[in-house]
């Protein structure tokens, strides 16, 4: 396994970026069990930086691999965690009306 991934810096980010994006896969929504960085390591993505990483199904995460964006996409899955809470928070409340 890759030191990068065998830490327990890494562990603990993981789970808890996992609890943050609710096990859900930022690309399909579906059950996610692993992490992905949006950025890959190997284009300059940050290891740590929790807005640099979201929860993935073991599918999307194996499907992307390091070709720069999700299938050649740019853009981030979600909006960095603060941003995505935010929202998530108001459109609960707004739901509720």
């Amino acid at each position: 396994m890759n030191k990068t991934y065998n830490n327990k810096r890494w562990r603990q980010l993981r789970l808890v970026v996992l609890k943050r994006d609710d096990y859900t896969c930022a690309y399909c929504s579906k059950p996610a069990n692993t992490v992905d960085h949006v950025v890959p390591l190997a284009r300059g993505g940050d290891k740590y930086d929790t807005n640099n990483l979201v929860a993935a199904c073991t599918a999307c995460n194996s499907a992307k691999r390091d070709r720069g964006g999700f299938f050649n996409r740019r853009e981030h899955p979600r909006p960095p965690y603060r941003d995505w809470e935010t929202d998530r928070k108001s459109t609960r409340l707004n739901s509720s009306h």
